[in-house]
């Protein structure tokens, strides 16, 4: 699938082979294709179902047992997170020190922060936008200002990791 498209991309503009982003899009996805089958990370039913035949009757134990699964899922979707970030990073680094002159070895750390808050923000952003067709003033203003605290921060982890040494 991936030589198709990098052949449809030639096909329909043959001097994309000299564009850094289709490059990088490129050496990116051939990383994933790479380091997923690796990935040896039990999913979440084989989870669900381990921690299933070990609750009983006794309703504290359970409730011990309902957090540990949930933790165990969470702390598995962390894994995975930062496992796809680094895949990618280790793939486009050599394009990115040779067109950039630089590399952040924190990125995959901070992709685990980055990447669920910046997908959060482009649905709460389209739904201002719905909210706001409506003609909801009162929670469009609720939910901009939401919005707003939340790319303010998504820059503020932007800023730190830039400032992290490298």
């Amino acid at each position: 699938v991936l030589a198709m498209t990098v052949f449809a991309m030639l096909a329909i503009d043959p001097r994309c082979v000299f564009d850094v982003g289709a490059q990088l899009s490129v050496s990116a996805l051939v990383g994933l294709v790479f380091f997923s089958p690796s990935l040896k990370i039990p999913t979440r039913h084989k989870i669900d179902k381990y921690f299933r035949s070990k609750m009983r009757r006794h309703f504290v134990k359970n409730l011990w047992l309902e957090i540990a699964r949930r933790s165990a899922i969470l702390l598995r979707s962390v894994v995975v997170l930062f496992w796809v970030s680094f895949s990618a990073s280790m793939f486009t680094a050599p394009l990115v020190v040779y067109y950039f002159h630089q590399f952040q070895p924190w990125q995959s750390i901070v992709s685990v922060v980055l990447i669920p808050l910046t997908s959060f923000i482009l649905y709460l952003a389209v739904f201002v936008v719905l909210v706001c067709a409506i003609g909801l003033q009162s929670v469009t203003f609720l939910l901009s200002s939401i919005l707003d605290w939340l790319m303010d921060l998504q820059d503020s982890v932007l800023r730190f990791s830039a400032s992290l040494p490298y």
